[in-house]
């Protein structure tokens, strides 16, 4: 059952000119039918909700019913269907993971590398701005 049919609320449809205009940002695509973006439309609002409910059933397992990043990027890495998001949506990586898996790769600075040293920002004079005077 989805949110919409129990509220009366019609669901929340995706403005077909903003559709349109990115399937023509493809330059082999000259023309596109209103039949070929209502039916793309109606293809994104399956997939948005079927991405959402995977996110939702990562959140639940974790004890949540509010939506995270991590909820998303856990469905991309748990469901083989959305295996394709991956490098859209990688999963998120506390600091000691990193160093760890830098640690396990063996990733060590090259002998010449120079370490790292910020320069100092030029400062603008104080003052008034030009043509404000």
């Amino acid at each position: 059952m989805s949110s919409s049919e129990g509220t009366g609320k019609t669901p929340a449809r995706l403005p077909l000119a903003r559709i349109k205009r990115i399937v023509k940002q493809d330059q082999d695509i000259a023309m596109i039918s209103t039949a070929a973006v209502q039916t793309l439309s109606a293809a994104v609002q399956v997939f948005v909700g079927h991405f959402t409910e995977q996110a939702l059933f990562e959140a639940r397992s974790n004890g949540r019913t509010r939506l995270t990043y991590a909820d998303f990027a856990g469905a991309v890495a748990h469901q083989d269907e959305l295996d394709f998001l991956s490098s859209i949506v990688p999963q998120t990586m506390s600091y000691a993971q990193i160093k760890q898996k830098r640690d396990q790769v063996g990733f060590d600075e090259p002998a010449d590398a120079e370490p790292f040293e910020p320069q100092p920002e030029e400062q603008e004079p104080e003052g008034p701005e030009e043509g404000t005077e």
